[in-house]
């Protein structure tokens, strides 16, 4: 699988700034949403998934070239804190869900859920997380 959904940090060519040695080899592709509630945490979003959620969770469908998905995910995993060797020590948790885009269509895309509780955090009703400029 060779998509990514990225709801907070990661969009709107945010990638550049984030993660510049990767950025080429990803690609805009469409915008979509999964089923799920989304947190602010003060410093970036935090996703949660729920299949029965009336909630939305929007972002972009990014693409990422064949032959570089696994260094892609690699980077992203380490940029997003997961550690796939103690996992409930992990910050986020990728998984493979189903995005869905226009025209009532489904695709498969990575996604990173939130790994913590989310008690404290204000729910961000309309499901999209308007960034901050990051500080470097």
């Amino acid at each position: 699988m060779n998509r990514i959904f990225v709801y907070g940090t990661l969009r709107n060519g945010m990638l550049q700034q984030v993660v510049p040695h990767v950025s080429p080899y990803i690609h805009a592709d469409v915008k979509g949403f999964v089923r799920g509630k989304l947190f602010d945490t003060g410093e970036y979003p935090a996703a949660t998934p729920n299949k029965l959620a009336q909630t939305k969770v929007y972002g972009d469908v990014l693409t990422v070239d064949d032959n570089q998905i696994q260094n892609v995910l690699n980077v992203l995993d380490e940029y997003e804190e997961v550690d796939e060797n103690k996992p409930k020590r992990s910050l986020f948790k990728r998984k493979l869900v189903d995005v869905n885009i226009a025209g009532g269509k489904k695709i498969k895309a990575w996604i990173y859920w939130y790994n913590k509780d989310v008690n404290g955090f204000k729910e961000l009703k309309g499901g999209i997380y308007r960034k901050r400029k990051l500080a470097m």
